[in-house]
Protein backbone atom coordinates (compact mmCIF):
# COMPACT_ATOMS: atom_id res chain seq x y z
CA UNK A 1 0.00 0.00 0.00
CA UNK A 2 1.95 3.52 -0.63
CA UNK A 3 1.92 5.89 1.47
CA UNK A 4 -0.39 9.12 1.49
CA UNK A 5 1.81 11.89 0.02
CA UNK A 6 0.18 15.19 0.07
CA UNK A 7 0.12 17.55 -3.47
CA UNK A 8 2.54 20.30 -3.28
CA UNK A 9 0.88 24.15 -3.38
CA UNK A 10 2.96 26.99 -4.48
CA UNK A 11 2.24 29.20 -1.55
CA UNK A 12 4.41 32.61 -2.24
CA UNK A 13 6.94 34.01 -4.10
CA UNK A 14 9.85 36.41 -4.31
CA UNK A 15 12.03 38.14 -6.14
CA UNK A 16 14.79 34.63 -4.86
CA UNK A 17 12.35 32.26 -3.31
CA UNK A 18 9.20 30.18 -3.45
CA UNK A 19 7.42 29.26 -0.51
CA UNK A 20 5.97 25.46 -0.84
CA UNK A 21 3.82 23.92 1.68
CA UNK A 22 4.85 26.38 4.07
CA UNK A 23 8.72 25.55 3.57
CA UNK A 24 10.79 28.65 2.00
CA UNK A 25 13.08 27.69 -0.72
CA UNK A 26 15.61 30.17 -1.74
CA UNK A 27 16.52 28.98 -5.32
CA UNK A 28 15.45 27.96 -8.66
CA UNK A 29 12.94 24.92 -8.27
CA UNK A 30 11.92 21.58 -9.84
CA UNK A 31 8.37 20.80 -8.67
CA UNK A 32 6.01 17.90 -9.29
CA UNK A 33 3.19 16.93 -7.58
CA UNK A 34 4.14 15.94 -4.39
CA UNK A 35 7.87 16.88 -4.05
CA UNK A 36 10.18 19.92 -4.70
CA UNK A 37 13.98 19.47 -5.82
CA UNK A 38 16.12 22.43 -5.61
CA UNK A 39 17.11 23.30 -9.24
CA UNK A 40 21.21 24.70 -9.74
CA UNK A 41 20.00 26.92 -12.77
CA UNK A 42 20.46 30.37 -12.57
CA UNK A 43 19.49 31.22 -15.99
CA UNK A 44 17.33 31.47 -18.95
CA UNK A 45 20.03 29.88 -20.71
CA UNK A 46 21.03 27.29 -18.29
CA UNK A 47 17.87 25.42 -19.17
CA UNK A 48 18.10 22.63 -21.08
CA UNK A 49 18.36 18.76 -21.55
CA UNK A 50 21.00 18.32 -19.09
CA UNK A 51 19.19 20.61 -16.46
CA UNK A 52 15.94 18.78 -17.23
CA UNK A 53 17.29 15.09 -16.39
CA UNK A 54 15.06 14.52 -13.28
CA UNK A 55 12.11 15.09 -15.92
CA UNK A 56 13.31 12.64 -18.28
CA UNK A 57 14.15 9.98 -15.78
CA UNK A 58 11.04 9.92 -14.15
CA UNK A 59 8.32 7.15 -14.74
CA UNK A 60 5.95 8.14 -14.89
CA UNK A 61 6.91 11.35 -16.98
CA UNK A 62 4.83 14.13 -16.41
CA UNK A 63 1.90 14.94 -19.26
CA UNK A 64 3.16 18.26 -19.21
CA UNK A 65 6.29 20.33 -17.80
CA UNK A 66 5.48 24.25 -16.91
CA UNK A 67 8.77 26.44 -17.75
CA UNK A 68 8.95 29.14 -15.90
CA UNK A 69 11.70 32.02 -16.97
CA UNK A 70 11.46 34.59 -14.06
CA UNK A 71 9.94 37.84 -14.40
CA UNK A 72 9.26 37.84 -18.47
CA UNK A 73 8.27 35.84 -20.83
CA UNK A 74 10.57 34.54 -23.76
CA UNK A 75 10.07 37.91 -26.43
CA UNK A 76 12.76 36.51 -28.83
CA UNK A 77 13.53 33.65 -30.42
CA UNK A 78 17.16 33.63 -30.93
CA UNK A 79 19.33 30.50 -31.29
CA UNK A 80 19.28 29.68 -27.29
CA UNK A 81 15.65 29.20 -27.44
CA UNK A 82 15.34 27.67 -30.43
CA UNK A 83 17.65 24.89 -28.81
CA UNK A 84 15.34 25.04 -25.43
CA UNK A 85 12.46 24.21 -27.42
CA UNK A 86 14.03 20.82 -29.09
CA UNK A 87 15.46 19.81 -25.46
CA UNK A 88 12.21 20.33 -24.44
CA UNK A 89 10.92 18.64 -27.31
CA UNK A 90 13.63 15.53 -27.02
CA UNK A 91 11.78 14.67 -23.30
CA UNK A 92 8.71 13.58 -24.66
CA UNK A 93 6.59 15.20 -22.52
CA UNK A 94 4.43 18.39 -23.44
CA UNK A 95 5.69 21.80 -22.01
CA UNK A 96 4.68 25.23 -21.84
CA UNK A 97 7.42 28.36 -21.63
CA UNK A 98 5.94 31.65 -19.74
CA UNK A 99 7.11 33.89 -17.27
CA UNK A 100 7.21 32.64 -13.64
CA UNK A 101 3.85 33.71 -12.04
CA UNK A 102 2.21 32.74 -14.97
CA UNK A 103 3.95 29.23 -14.59
CA UNK A 104 3.26 28.80 -10.99
CA UNK A 105 -0.36 29.73 -11.13
CA UNK A 106 -0.85 27.57 -13.80
CA UNK A 107 1.35 24.75 -11.77
CA UNK A 108 -1.02 25.44 -8.83
CA UNK A 109 -4.52 24.51 -10.55
CA UNK A 110 -2.95 21.33 -12.59
CA UNK A 111 -1.79 19.72 -9.59
CA UNK A 112 -5.00 20.81 -7.87
CA UNK A 113 -6.62 18.80 -10.69
CA UNK A 114 -4.59 15.59 -9.85
CA UNK A 115 -2.98 16.07 -12.96
CA UNK A 116 0.94 14.96 -13.35
CA UNK A 117 2.72 17.96 -13.84
CA UNK A 118 6.08 19.45 -13.95
CA UNK A 119 7.12 23.59 -12.87
CA UNK A 120 11.16 24.09 -13.37
CA UNK A 121 11.03 27.59 -12.17
CA UNK A 122 13.31 30.63 -12.08
CA UNK A 123 12.82 32.74 -9.40
CA UNK A 124 11.38 36.45 -10.49
CA UNK A 125 14.19 38.12 -9.40
CA UNK A 126 16.45 36.42 -11.98
CA UNK A 127 16.15 35.09 -15.73
CA UNK A 128 18.23 36.74 -18.30
CA UNK A 129 21.97 37.20 -18.04
CA UNK A 130 23.11 38.86 -15.11
CA UNK A 131 20.34 38.45 -12.73
CA UNK A 132 21.72 37.11 -9.13
CA UNK A 133 19.93 35.50 -5.72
Amino acid sequence: RKAYRPRLQIQEYTANSFMINSVLIPSSILVFPTFALIWRVKSVEEIGKDSLIAVKLLNPKPELVIVGTGAKKLSNVGRHELQLYRDLQSLGVGFDIMDTVSALTTFNVLNSENRNVCAALLPIGIGRKGGSF
